[in-house]
């Protein structure tokens, strides 16, 4: 939980910058690419919005959770593409070796980052007490009567039928 922030405003920035780049410079994405897969161009444009939509997900705490799963599965489904440019570097001239291999490595450890940043935030004590004192919250509403509906008929007051009230508030509620 130490560097926590730390990695939630890495995730964030990484996955911002990451989806603009997809998106203004799709041609340069579209080539690392394997031909063999169809509509390259709509792939790593959606991608990019995709990237974009969830890393502000990311700066909800409520939504953090679900969108670091996103990312994460998303990062790992990423890999075969970074392992495929690494592997065949004579098809991006432009990129020496060394760049793909770095990129392959930061791409296969992000996951990790991700996972300590957005999904493992919480840790499961916190959980635990969190959720015994939303039951015990519950359960001291139900007792005391609070947070009950109240009877709404029309004519119907607490001074015209005030013993059905009265019962109402003595009888305990499963």
């Amino acid at each position: 939980m130490r560097y926590q922030k730390q990695a939630v405003a890495l995730v964030v920035a990484w996955f911002m910058v990451g989806g603009f780049a997809h998106l203004f410079m799709a041609g340069f994405f579209v080539k690392l690419v394997p031909i063999d897969v169809p509509y390259r161009f709509a792939i790593v444009c959606f991608g990019g919005i995709l990237e974009m939509v969830v890393a502000v997900a990311v700066l909800f705490k409520e939504l953090r959770r679900y969108a670091g799963s996103v990312l994460f599965v998303c990062t790992l489904l990423m890999l075969p593409v970074h392992f495929y440019t690494w592997q065949h570097a004579g098809l991006f001239p432009a990129l020496p070796e060394w760049v793909l291999a770095v990129r392959l490595v930061l791409h296969a450890l992000f996951p990790i980052v991700i996972w300590y940043g957005c999904i493992h935030y919480t840790p499961p004590a916190e959980l635990v007490e969190s959720k015994k004192g939303a039951d015990e919250g519950v359960h001291g509403q139900l007792q005391t009567g609070v947070g009950q509906p109240v009877m709404r008929t029309v004519g119907v007051t607490p001074a015209s039928n005030a013993t059905q009230w009265s019962e109402q508030k003595r009888s305990p509620t499963p």
